[in-house]
């Protein structure tokens, strides 16, 4: 599988206590577990399912990854 360098982009598909579940949209990516990065809670801004996300550092061998910015809603 070759991925491209970031951003990564990828949808909230769902909410785990605090954790979120991003797909990208790369395909054959695997579903990351993600953090959202503390910056978006000082700033006022809540990840919600169905949001396009930018993530940063995934570690696609531990499916994990960080939530850096929400992009605009429609």
């Amino acid at each position: 599988m070759t991925l491209p360098d970031a951003p990564w982009l990828g949808v909230v598909v769902a909410k785990e206590a605090n954790f979120y579940r991003v797909c990208l949209e790369t395909p054959d990516a695997p579903i990351l577990l993600c953090t959202g990065r503390s910056r978006l809670k000082k700033i006022g801004e809540r990840v919600m399912v169905g949001d396009r996300v930018q993530v940063e550092a995934p570690d696609f061998t531990a499916g994990a990854g960080v939530i850096t910015a929400i992009l605009p809603r429609h």
